[in-house]
């Protein structure tokens, strides 16, 4: 568990436990260190955004411990739940990856919610070349993007491969062209 890696007193991540983060299994555990040297722990209390739609700050945010609420302002419904995140999930990377806005807000649940923050300085050099993760990315962030437009339209989801595999390469070509301007 990648709790387990963070000092409870301090608060300072201590260990390695990023290879239990599907996106970071595959770097290397130098490339894992260097983003835990360079990325900052921070710890939220129950009830305090994290981050709000429509901010432009270009971070991703990996949940050491405690649990996350994802949400949407909708003019006619306001606050819509998405989806709730816990230990070893991330968020952010639509952000940081294509320098977009903020899709979403993402409050603390718990009452201690600790992530590790890492900024595009120190994650873009480690990602550039490395065709797997990007792909993952792309991957994932399609599929939040086809369930939220779903999720509009009807109260389940079913992966379309070929709507996923078009979506995921949209989103690959505006990693590519975010990365060639840093």
């Amino acid at each position: 568990r990648i709790r387990e890696t963070v000092d409870l007193w301090s608060g300072r991540y201590t260990g390695d436990g990023l290879h239990k983060v599907a996106i970071f299994e595959l770097i290397s555990i130098a490339e894992r260190s260097a983003l835990v040297r360079d990325a900052r722990v921070l710890e939220f209390t129950e009830g305090t955004f994290i981050v709000r739609q429509g901010d432009l700050e270009h971070t991703l945010y990996v949940i050491l411990s405690g649990m996350v609420v994802v949400s949407l302002d909708d003019a006619a419904q306001g606050a819509v739940e998405l989806a709730r995140l816990g230990e070893g999930q991330y968020f952010g990377e639509m952000s940081l990856l294509t320098g977009a806005k903020r899709a979403s807000n993402v409050l603390a649940l718990t009452e201690k919610c600790r992530l590790m923050e890492i900024s595009s300085a120190h994650i873009v050099p480690i990602l550039r070349g490395k065709e797997k993760i990007l792909n993952a990315l792309a991957q994932d962030i399609a599929k939040r993007q086809l369930k939220l437009e779903a999720r509009t339209k009807a109260h389940f989801f079913e992966v379309d491969p070929e709507a996923l595999a078009r979506r995921a390469a949209g989103i690959r070509g505006q990693i590519d062209e975010h990365l060639a301007r840093l």
